[in-house]
């Protein structure tokens, strides 16, 4: 009987593909998710004239892609993403007549020159060609010969997009939904101002300079729901502009932008990802900032020059899960929601400001931080009673700071903790806890350097450390502890 449908998908097959040419009527083949190696030869398929989908994504299958695929005369779709192929896609095919409606030789190792019949497919809707080694220059207004595409993406090739055609060119572009084209080497923005159904656009990774143009927030009749923009040479926004309440992420960071935080106007926007870290905004955050998007689950502002104090605001962000505003000049004391409303938070990094005051002791009962960055700023007085709330804390760093307090045994029975940074402090006392045989379960650095311990150094206490900082720079495994001037102990085998 001659096999119609198969189906081998998500299983652990190895070994090569199998032929398939006693199965003329064979219409659907899916052997993607296996660890499937070897090369594909055109024999493999020869003979199929009514397959529709092949589908061999997520193998390890290796060499050069057979040119008889592209004109098996039904295909539909051809998915060949997340393999090890190698080598040029041959050039000089007649796909005038072909049925290809999706294409998708991304992450692989192809290399050379887009073929030029890619861009002629007749129905072509998807062509997916990200995270491979093609070279050469490409010229944007080539998509305009696929008039059904919807779905573009290029990325992290060796190539270069030419986006230089003038505008008027663009006003025949199929409706592309999505288009990623970052690390193109483009020069500056493609218009896209007649793209009305456009919702994802990453350009990022790239070589644009000057301002974010104010059209590009309407992309998409003001729809757009993913912009990337991260990793160019932008430095403003064209006024005026009105950021659109349908994104869902919005990335600009590792850009030169200044001045005050571009933040939309009422509605809030539905944002869950923001990422506006490593640029150079100088103004105050904007105390409005958790009403402006309060569904975010990762925001970062680090790496800028922003001033002021943290507003509370941020507290009204209830699904926030990473908050990261280092390495800004902040001041100030923390408003102590930050930890008690924040029920979710899993990371929150405020390294290297000047915010000053005591660690607010408002860790909630239902705490789920795992990273709490504290370091280099001016917080004074005492590790905060309520960290014990943090059940599944796994990095605490409160390092160059002016915190005064003893050793903080209070943390000793947290078992996801790994990773203890006291370092430049006033910590002081003896550097031990009660029941040192079953305490700290799997902490695997610890810092304690330039502070004021002292008494005696028993290894006893260290038994289940992996490893130490005791002196500046210096790791020591526990078997060899040693002194340190800035502390005042002495070892028990003295």
């Amino acid at each position: 009987m001659s096999l119609i449908y198969v189906d081998f998908s998500f299983n652990n097959f190895t070994g090569s593909i199998p032929h398939f040419q006693h199965s003329k009527n064979l219409i659907y083949l899916d052997f993607s998710h296996n660890g499937l190696t070897g090369p594909l030869s055109s024999k493999h398929f020869e003979g199929l004239s009514e397959i529709v989908n092949i589908d061999l994504m997520s193998n390890l299958l290796s060499g050069r892609i057979p040119q008889s695929l592209f004109s098996l005369p039904s295909l539909q779709k051809l998915v060949l993403s997340n393999n090890k192929f190698d080598g040029q896609v041959d050039e000089y095919l007649n796909v005038s007549a072909s049925q290809m409606d999706t294409l998708d030789l991304s992450s692989n190792r192809l290399n050379g020159p887009i073929p030029e019949y890619f861009f002629e497919f007749p129905k072509l809707n998807v062509l997916l060609l990200s995270s491979n080694s093609f070279s050469g220059r490409i010229q944007f207004e080539s998509l305009q010969k696929l008039k059904n595409l919807t779905r573009f993406e290029l990325s992290h090739n060796n190539l270069s997009v030419d986006v230089s055609s003038s505008s008027s060119a663009f006003s025949f572009f199929p409706k592309i939904t999505i288009l990623k084209m970052a690390s193109c080497q483009l020069q500056k923005f493609p218009d896209l101002r007649t793209q009305s159904s456009m919702i994802h656009l990453d350009l990022s990774d790239n070589g644009i300079r000057g301002e974010i143009p104010n059209w590009i927030w309407s992309v998409g009749n003001g729809n757009l729901v993913h912009l990337n923009l991260s990793h160019n040479f932008l430095d403003g926004l064209e006024k005026p502009y009105t950021i659109p309440t349908s994104l869902s992420v919005l990335d600009l960071h590792s850009n030169q932008l200044h001045g005050e935080l571009p933040i939309g106007v009422a509605p809030a926007l539905d944002a869950m990802y923001l990422d506006y870290s490593n640029n150079v905004f100088n103004s105050s955050i904007p105390f409005d900032l958790g009403s402006y998007a309060p569904y975010a689950s990762f925001l970062s502002l680090s790496k800028n020059s922003f001033t002021g104090t943290i507003p509370e605001s941020i507290c009204n962000t209830s699904y926030l899960q990473v908050l990261d505003l280092s390495k800004n000049k902040l001041s100030g004391i923390l408003p102590s929601c930050l930890f008690s409303n924040l029920g979710i938070l899993g990371v929150l990094n405020l390294g290297e400001n000047q915010i000053n005051g005591n660690i607010p002791d408002s860790f909630s009962s239902n705490c789920a931080l795992k990273t709490l960055d504290l370091s280099r700023n001016f917080f004074d007085g005492k590790i905060p009673k309520s960290l014990i709330n943090c059940s599944s804390l796994e990095v605490l760093n409160v390092g160059s700071n002016k915190i005064v307090d003893t050793f903080p045994c209070l943390l000793e029975n947290l078992s996801s903790l790994r990773v203890l940074v006291l370092q430049s402090n006033q910590f002081h006392g003896e550097l031990h806890c009660g029941n040192a045989n079953h305490s700290w379960p799997n902490l695997q650095i610890i810092d304690i350097a330039s502070n004021k311990f002292s008494g005696k150094l028993s290894p006893k206490c260290f038994l289940n450390w992996k490893g130490m900082i005791f002196g500046e720079d210096t790791v020591q495994p526990v078997q060899h502890i040693r002194e340190h001037p800035r502390n005042n102990w002495t070892s028990e085998n003295d």
